[in-house]
């Protein structure tokens, strides 16, 4: 927010992009509207220019900034005409820069943040520095844990979701159920419209099972009985909202990266776990 007139959250459902937006609000200043709120979605669809360009200390925080599409162009030409940093915040649970006519209106005027379930570290209220750890050059190994092999099952089926990691684990699952209803019936048909939305659940379970292999559009149709094209379409709905995440391969080569199969992984291990039944408790 010091140097890029707009900041886009995006990430997942339930991933805590709403009330970070509020926090960021509340640190700044600033004026925080959210387009879940029927009457603020109508009128940032009514009037999309009143909408960005009213009156307000601070920065504008506008939460499911692609329930409105019109504010795209509104945004754009609000930052042309004054390009102060940090004048606009949004949050989005698809992947805004897939959104027809959001990459073409923000080139060089936005930054995205991708917000992701919360990490170990950030549940056990310390920091979280494995990555860094991992790729040092000479990282010290630990010889022995305090955790047992039950202890690592339990933080993989939790998850990190906040509303799933403060249930009991028998009423974590039944969020996870509802969760998928609600991504496939509200979120992904507000990505898409798509004939056949019955397929979707199969398709992510599948997804769940397959989880950290290289993606293989063709043995993945086969097993479902849908066309290739078909499930190649539904791989990048479901990237799009959030619901899985295609890794590029890994390879000093650049060359070789490139060619490599991704691998595909869903964006949280507790709901990965939940579609394959691998939990503790069963």
């Amino acid at each position: 927010m010091s140097d890029t007139p707009i900041v886009a959250i995006n990430g997942p459902r339930q991933v805590g992009k709403s009330t970070l937006a509020a926090q960021v609000a509340e640190s700044v200043g600033g004026t925080l509207l959210t387009l879940d709120d029927e009457s603020q979605r109508t009128a940032a669809n009514y009037d999309a220019r009143a909408f960005v360009e009213r009156e307000v200390d601070g920065p504008l925080v506008i939460d499911e900034v692609q329930l409105a599409p019109p504010l795209f162009s509104a945004l754009k030409a609000a930052v042309d005409r004054d390009r102060r940093a940090g004048r606009f915040v949004v949050t989005g649970s698809t992947r805004l820069l897939s959104a027809s006519g959001f990459a073409d209106a923000f080139v060089g005027r936005i930054e995205v943040v991708e917000l992701w379930p919360l990490s170990q570290g950030e549940l056990d209220g310390r920091p979280d520095a494995f990555v860094d750890w991992a790729f040092s050059a000479d990282p010290p190994m630990p010889k022995a844990s305090t955790l047992t092999r039950r202890d690592y099952a339990q933080r993989l089926a939790r998850g990190g979701f906040p509303e799933a990691v403060l249930r009991e684990p028998r009423r974590r699952q039944r969020w996870f159920e509802s969760y998928l209803v609600t991504l496939t019936e509200n979120v992904v048909n507000r990505v898409a419209a798509i004939e056949r939305r019955a397929d979707l659940p199969r398709v992510v379970q599948l997804c769940a099972a397959r989880s950290g292999e290289e993606v293989n559009v063709t043995s993945l149709a086969n097993e479902l009985g849908l066309p290739p094209r078909t499930l190649d379409g539904y791989l990048a709905l479901l990237a799009n909202a959030f619901v899985l995440q295609l890794v590029p391969a890994w390879s000093t080569n650049l060359s070789k990266k490139v060619v490599r199969k991704p691998k595909l992984v869903l964006v949280d291990s507790g709901l990965a776990c939940h579609l394959t039944g691998m939990t503790p408790e069963r």
